[in-house]
Order: structure tokens, then sequence, then C-alpha cells
């Protein structure tokens, strides 16, 4: 999200249309994978994905994240890319998702992409959506799909390239700023720990 913005900042100068258009581009994003999974979920009316995307943007939440550089729409629209992903794939007959199953290893990527735009947790809890939606489906010959555990390891090195990364250039810093205490300490709110989350 940083990086974005001072991408946006470069191109268009010091304004606020350089700083807030990739937060805008973002909330678009998003609005498209919701109008593409609404069509795919409400195939007999597809006006449904629409006016899915058209009310998603109306939304105050929206426009308020989506012009002042929140990383919360950030995660909206790659959550959202993720599962538009997922459901391509899905939506395939068991033999064509052993033949084409690229729509998987995108929807695993950007889901490792996720990762470096706030942090893996949230990667890490829309792979276990994923999961759960599968199991709910009875989707059991997933599990034992090659390409399915590829995509997913396709995925994790994405997301955890950066940190790699970052853990190699200065590790002391990483491991005391942003594992203990914008990580772990904030697991319950400013200055709480993550066991409050359930006091």
């Amino acid at each position: 999200q940083y990086w974005a913005t001072i991408a946006g900042i470069r191109q268009w100068g010091f304004s606020l249309f350089g700083a807030m258009l990739p937060s805008v581009l973002m909330a678009w994003i998003a609005s498209l994978s919701i109008a593409g999974i609404s069509m795919r979920l409400f195939t007999e009316n597809r006006s449904v994905g629409t006016r899915s995307a058209l009310w998603f943007l109306a939304c105050l939440g929206t426009a308020t994240y989506g012009i002042t550089a929140q990383m919360e729409v950030y995660l909206v629209a790659i959550n959202s890319l993720c599962w538009l992903l997922a459901l391509m794939y899905l939506d395939r007959t068991p033999v064509e998702r052993l033949r084409n199953p690229w729509a998987l290893y995108l929807a695993w990527i950007v889901a490792g992409i996720g990762a470096w735009a706030k942090s893996p947790l949230y990667s890490a809890l829309w792979g276990i959506g994923f999961w759960v939606h599968l199991a709910f489906n009875r989707e059991w010959r997933e599990f034992k799909n090659p390409h399915h555990w590829l995509a997913f390891v396709a995925g994790s090195f994405v997301g955890a390239s950066w940190f790699i990364l970052v853990l190699n250039v200065d590790g002391e810093s990483f491991v005391s700023q942003y594992f203990l205490r914008e990580t772990l300490n904030k697991g319950g709110g400013n200055g709480g720990t993550i066991a409050e989350l359930w006091q």
C-alpha cells in the first residue's frame, strides 16, 4: 500500500490525486470482482452482478477507505479477487480442473500478494475460508488434487518472499517492530494482546 502511494506520487506529483489514485483503483478492482462473483452465483439474473458492484461503490465505507489510502481497501480488493478466481476454477468439471488449473494458481498467488498489503494473517484467513467452502460443498476430491497443494505452496512462497527479504536485511527490527509490536501486541487493539480478544 505504501509502495502504491509512493508510485502514484512519483507519477502524478505530490498531490491528492497521486496519493489517492491507487486506493481508488483498488476499490474498482474490488467492485469488478464482486460483480464477477455475483454473476457466477446468480446465473439466472446476471444484472445482480452490476447492481452489487454499484452498491459496493456507493457504500460510505468504500468511499471512506477508497479515498483515504487505507490498507483495508487493498485487502477487500485482494480477497474478492481471490474468491472470483477460486469460483472460476470451481465452476469447471473435475477433468477441466486437472487440465487447466490456472485460476487456482492465480487465486493462491494473489492471496500470497495479500500478505504484503498488511499481514500474512489475512492471506491465511482467506485460505482457511476457501478450505471451509470446499468442505461445506463436499469437494473432497480437491484435497487430493496435486494442483491444489502446488498452488498453495506457490502462494505461500510468494507471500513469504517479502518477509524473508526483510528478515535478511534487518532481522532484529523485523522481529521487534513488526512481529512483536505490530502483530502480537496489537492483537487485542492498541496496547492489547491476542488473549484480550476473548475477554
